[in-house]
């Protein structure tokens, strides 16, 4: 039997109208001290109390909303356009489908709010980081996710769907360009926001890989933090590689006005490859070369997976691999004679 308002207020000592104010913000004249709302959200949690929209909701009344869950909501039209990319096949996937797309980036702090109360079927897991409890909720309530740039080898369960770029093939394009313009020494950049991410080891793990077969000993694992001062640090070290590959292309942003402050040349004295490959690269002078991840694809498959789960679809395929192409322009050429 379902836990409702009044087991609450009974377990938490206080009116039905107290819990409604603390859980749902309704009651504008009634008063809870924080003290007691942290007690009641304590007790709701303890009992598992359910909104009754989500009650409605596993009746079958469908609200035809997809919740997008992101890190952070960063510009559209500057630096990188990967996140024109991404809302592309988002939009472009629920707007066949006649859903909503909803974007909440306070999932994260309150998940039974978001998450429980009933106002989405799906949501789009875009975060760097997975979340075991917003899973372990949307299990217990029968919402569908699906989480971007997560890897086969790397997914927690197969209870949700994962999409991902074939990071393996994508590093191995990269590295071999690289060596067969004659480097060999490496490097591989990662953004900060990344780190610790499956994505991010996956990444790392595909690059050594791909340096091994290549016959190379792989470079440093430089962690760069989005700011020239960062990047200097790597332009200005004497060990560092003739070469890096970027996991964003959104790092070369530091990178060029690093190298260029410092008197070194792209792609005469270093050589970069960045990830997305979006129309930013070409903003660049020189254009960035870059790995083609087919963002938009990428996210207009997982959306449609995702419909086609809340509307009953069981097919038993959890992961998906992307592959990726290439798009040679001019900050990489041969390193300089050593």
């Amino acid at each position: 039997m379902s836990v409702t308002i009044r087991d609450v207020a009974k377990a938490a000592g206080c009116s039905p109208m107290a819990v409604s104010k603390v859980l749902h913000g309704r009651g504008v004249t009634v008063r809870v001290g924080e003290e007691k709302a942290k007690e009641i959200r304590r007790i709701a949690d303890e009992l598992n109390y359910i909104p009754n929209q989500i009650a409605r909701s596993l009746r079958g009344e469908r609200r035809y909303n997809i919740g997008l869950v992101m890190d952070s909501l960063g510009p559209i039209a500057i630096g990188s356009r990967y996140l024109a990319h991404l809302y592309d096949g988002l939009q472009s996937a629920c707007f066949e489908k006649g859903y909503s797309l909803t974007i909440c980036p306070k999932l994260h702090a309150d998940h039974k709010r978001f998450i429980a109360d009933g106002r989405f079927d799906g949501i789009v897991w875009a975060k760097y980081q997975l979340d075991p409890e917003t899973s372990r909720i949307a299990d217990r309530v029968g919402l569908k996710i699906v989480h971007l740039h997560v890897p086969p080898s790397l997914a927690p369960d197969d209870k949700h769907d994962y999409f991902c770029a074939d990071n393996k093939q994508a590093l191995m394009l990269a590295v071999r360009h690289l060596y067969d313009l004659g480097h060999r020494r490496i490097d591989f950049g990662v953004d900060a926001d990344n780190i610790g991410s499956a994505e991010d080891a996956d990444r790392w793990e595909a690059f050594q890989s791909a340096c091994v077969e290549l016959g190379l000993s792989p470079g440093k694992r430089v962690e760069l933090f989005y700011t020239v001062k960062d990047a200097e640090s790597w332009i200005t070290d004497p060990t560092r590689g003739t070469g890096i590959v970027l996991r964003t292309e959104n790092l070369a942003s530091f990178i060029y006005p690093a190298a260029e402050k410092h008197g070194v040349r792209i792609p005469d004295d270093i050589s970069i490859v960045g990830f997305d490959s979006t129309e930013f690269c070409d903003t660049l002078s020189p254009a960035l070369t870059a790995i083609n991840q087919p963002v938009r694809d990428l996210v207009y498959a997982a959306v449609n997976l995702l419909i086609r789960r809340i509307e009953g679809d069981e097919e038993a395929t959890r992961t998906h691999l992307f592959p990726c192409s290439f798009d040679v322009r001019g900050s990489t050429a041969p390193p300089p004679a050593q």
